[in-house]
């Protein structure tokens, strides 16, 4: 019994010691890697801050092409929104699924920059193509899912520039820049495109992604140590390496605890992009809020989320672990869910506004665990593999969501305006148009029995999707609960450590696997 007290005790002690000794969020930005002297030009040392700025500027600039996208779907694709938003954002993500983990492999092989320049060039690239007014902007938008994976990218860079205890911090920095750049990027973009036209939002949102694109060329610094980057051009050896890494997608299936991660991750993400698809014309065709109020909505989430990931991810990390941290994001996740499929009341929305934000750790977390679980040099495949199941998400999830709008007698039209966007500005969500509504009730062209039906199910539910992915992440939250103790890798391979292991690299009071 006191061997117990004093083992609870030391995990504690070493918990809080850990907590006091991690970096700063000011220090982790601008701090730089420490390479060996012949390694490195001394005057680019990489910093978490260099990738922040990629990850900034890409996204605003799809922020502030919100409206015109909206604009350009609407004159191209009058009696088709919903088809080409679900089959171009469902053709992207099956792309992005199957050749994330090839991407993975060759920045672990080549290095981050240039790969990190090639993502952001393929994300950005169907900006211009709106200024053309022809398919070229779903073609190459479907297209360019092959390499559109800077996320993935940018995970490997922090892992490769930070330690284990500062990683998780690292990464919620990462998922918050993504939350700021939407912030007030949307409605800056409809500024510009309702007083000067929308040939100007896309071209102020061209020069930032070329600005993005020449700061990568010239300023941006490569993480990896020459050491490790293969200089050699790529040969039938290094062919059927990378090839072969196609296969991997074999691992969520044949490993028990790479399936349970990746089953999280689809049962999260769905009802997520299925969410941000619809939820804002959710809140104006049901609730009743104006436009106004849906933007007011959004800045308050927004900064709701960036404080959530830069302290309270922090804090949970280091008192409750990887695991628990998860647990607390699934659960927020289901809650916000399941009572925006009842609510209506305006007070009640912003108050679960404040769930929907806590919501938002659960990717930084799932990033932590997976990168935990793999050494250094396999960062890029590691963070691949959460990017590419989250791609594929983002296509099913939106199609999914409008396809229950549907059955509950919504009408797929373009009555009102929304501004949403899932991994960068993707389509326009389900437009949704709506006959009056009686007390927030939907009363569908149908016969008079159906109407009556279909009325009284929307009062008690009038959010039926967001039930079904409160179902979804409840099912998740079982997945984490099978996972005993998070994996953890050293630098010589996958070891693992136990529980409350004081490791100066490694990140404190995070289940581990015992040793053998």
């Amino acid at each position: 019994m006191i061997n117990l007290e004093i083992r609870q005790f030391c995990s504690k002690d070493c918990g809080e010691r850990n907590y006091k000794k991690q970096k700063t969020i000011w220090s982790l930005i601008f701090d730089e890697k420490k390479f060996d002297k012949d390694d490195v030009d001394s005057k680019k040392k990489p910093r978490l801050i260099h990738v922040i700025i990629v990850i900034f500027l890409e996204y605003f600039s799809w922020g502030l092409v919100t409206i015109p996208v909206i604009n350009f779907i609407g004159r191209n694709y009058p009696q088709d929104k919903f088809l080409i938003n679900g089959l171009s954002s469902g053709g992207r993500g099956i792309l992005a699924f199957i050749f994330a983990p090839i991407l993975g492999k060759m920045t672990d092989m080549y290095g981050r920059k240039k790969f990190l320049f090639l993502t952001v060039l393929s994300t950005c690239l169907p900006i211009p193509c709106l200024l053309h007014n022809s398919q070229w902007y779903v073609t190459m938008f479907v297209v360019t899912g092959l390499t559109a994976n800077s996320f993935a990218v940018a995970n490997a860079y922090a892992a490769d520039i930070t330690s284990l205890s500062d990683r998780h911090t690292a990464y919620s920095i990462i998922s918050s820049t993504f939350g700021a750049s939407f912030m007030f990027s949307p409605f800056l973009g409809a500024a510009i495109t309702n007083t000067y036209g929308d040939h100007i939002a896309i071209l102020l949102a061209t020069i930032l992604v070329i600005i993005n694109l020449l700061y990568i060329t010239f300023i941006f610094p490569e993480s990896l140590s020459p050491l490790i980057i293969k200089n050699e051009n790529l040969n039938d050896e290094t062919f059927w390496l990378v090839i072969n890494e196609f296969f991997s997608l074999r691992k969520m299936w044949a490993d028990e605890y790479t399936f349970k991660i990746s089953m999280i991750i689809f049962l999260s993400n769905v009802p997520e992009a299925g969410q941000i698809s619809c939820f804002f014309i959710f809140l104006r065709a049901i609730v009743g809020m104006s436009q106004n109020e849906v933007g007011s909505f959004i800045a308050y989430v927004g900064l709701l989320t960036v404080f959530s990931q830069l302290y309270i991810f922090k804090y949970l990390i280091y008192s409750v672990g990887i695991k628990g941290t998860l647990a607390f994001g699934l659960i927020t996740q289901c809650i916000q869910l399941f009572f925006y499929s009842f609510c209506t009341n305006i007070y009640l929305i912003y108050f679960f506004g404040i769930f929907l934000s806590l919501s938002q750790m659960v990717y930084p977390s799932i990033a932590s665990a997976v990168s935990l679980s793999y050494s250094n040099e396999e960062q890029g495949s590691a963070q691949a593999l959460i990017n590419g199941l989250r791609g594929l998400c983002s296509g099913i999830g939106p199609v999914l969501f409008g396809f229950i709008f549907q059955l509950f007698n919504f009408d797929v039209h373009s009555d009102i305006d929304s501004s949403i966007n899932i991994n960068g500005a993707i389509f326009p969500p389900p437009n949704i148009r709506v006959n009056p509504l009686v007390g927030h009730v939907l009363t569908p062209n149908k016969n008079n029995t159906d109407i009556e039906k279909s009325s009284q199910f929307l009062r008690v539910m009038p959010g039926p999707p967001f039930a079904l992915g409160s179902i979804l992440v409840f099912i998740a939250f079982f997945f984490l609960v099978a996972i005993k103790k998070i994996k953890m890798s050293n630098k010589k391979g996958h070891s693992l450590f136990t529980e409350g292991t004081n490791n100066e690299d490694s990140a404190p009071l995070t289940e581990y696997v015992d040793m053998d």
